[in-house]
């Protein structure tokens, strides 16, 4: 492990990667505790493969996730190491680990496994916890330059695959009180906190609560976070190679929290306003892209004939959304930008 010996293998092993003075601080420390990372990995996968892994790239997420790409010098990366700053991006990282434990134990998900991050170890050094996964093939989904009219395709393909895991862990149920308090009173009680609109959040929960009471509903594991930065795609062939990013997971969920927070998402990326801004403007009647339509038909959730999905079911996605920002991040309900345009902006349409 020469390449990381600090103060010199380690410059050269993640050049041009530094993008701040408190960016390069975090790394040092992550990374003069790969070799220590990669023992671990040997002792709790019964290899000595690990031990000559190199770093091959190394960044700091907006998350404030260290992340370390790690593998064989001149060959693949094999594996990618995490390594949370700060008790917020601790929190999140034992929320996605969690998540994908949860996901992997489930018997139902079996054939899909091949598509979530395989967990090769966990630990901590020097009071630091990091975890390592097994680096899934292919690249990140929105970074494949594709003519527009395949910007479409690539998003049907997307939705097609996570709807695999929709049918193997669906189940009809009828909603009741309990699957309500989580999805709709634990949220707006979050959301609280970001808004001062405190009417419109009792008017948002009562008429959330009103609609979905008694339905029969297929509920299903999510993502969560479904967009196509998310997604691994080959990019020769564009088949989907795998999903990350798992934090927001969860059971007994809507299908449409992934399938239709893809479509809002890809609005987002296209510069089409912040998120809270799309929904108000389809609440206020615009409609779906021919696209999108497409994608929500397959999935069953815009009928036919159809230019919208019905409002409730579209503040219900918006609520997940704020909410988890908010679980992931509590100090964004101090930015009053954020607030304006993501909370304040959806809940004056009530």
């Amino acid at each position: 492990m020469k390449v990381l010996d600090a103060g010199t293998g380690l410059l050269r092993a993640a050049p041009r990667l530094w993008r701040a003075p408190a960016d390069r601080h975090r790394l040092n420390r992550v990374l003069v505790l790969v070799p220590r990372a990669l023992d671990v990995v040997a002792a709790q996968t019964g290899t000595r493969d690990p031990t000559d892994w190199v770093v091959h790239s190394a960044i700091v997420s907006g998350t404030r996730m260290a992340v370390v790409k790690l593998g064989p010098l001149g060959g693949e990366t094999l594996a990618v190491l995490k390594a949370p700053a700060g008790a917020a991006a601790t929190a999140s990282r034992r929320r996605e680990v969690a998540a994908l434990a949860g996901l992997t134990a489930d018997p139902r998900v079996a054939d899909f496994a091949g598509l979530l991050p395989e967990s090769l170890a966990a630990g901590i050094a020097d009071g630091q916890m990091f975890t390592v996964e097994r680096a899934l093939p292919g690249v990140e989904a929105h970074r494949v330059v594709r003519p527009a009219e395949e910007d479409g395709r690539a998003l049907g393909e997307a939705a097609s695959v996570i709807g695999g895991l929709h049918r193997r862990t669906g189940c009809s149920v009828v909603i009741d009180g309990p699957i309500l308090d989580l999805w709709i009173d634990g949220r707006v009680a979050l959301a609280a906190a970001a808004t001062r609109n405190a009417a419109a959040l009792e008017r948002l929960r009562r008429r959330l609560r009103d609609a979905w009471m008694g339905r029969t509903e297929v509920v299903c594991w999510v993502h969560g976070d479904f967009w196509t930065g998310n997604v691994l795609t080959d990019p020769a062939s564009g088949r989907v190679t795998g999903i990350v990013d798992w934090e927001w997971a969860g059971d007994r969920e809507l299908p449409a929290h992934d399938v239709v927070y893809s479509c809002l998402h890809r609005r987002l990326q296209a510069g089409r306003g912040e998120f809270g801004d799309i929904v108000r403007a389809l609440l206020d009647g615009a409609g779906w892209d021919p696209s999108e339509q497409e994608v929500l038909r397959a999935a069953g959730i815009l009928p036919e004939r159809r230019q919208r999905i019905e409002d409730e079911l579209l503040l219900l996605v918006w609520l997940r959304h704020i909410a988890y920002n908010l679980i992931q991040d509590a100090g964004i309900a101090r930015n009053i930008v954020w607030v304006r345009h993501n909370v304040d902006n959806v809940l004056r349409a009530l």
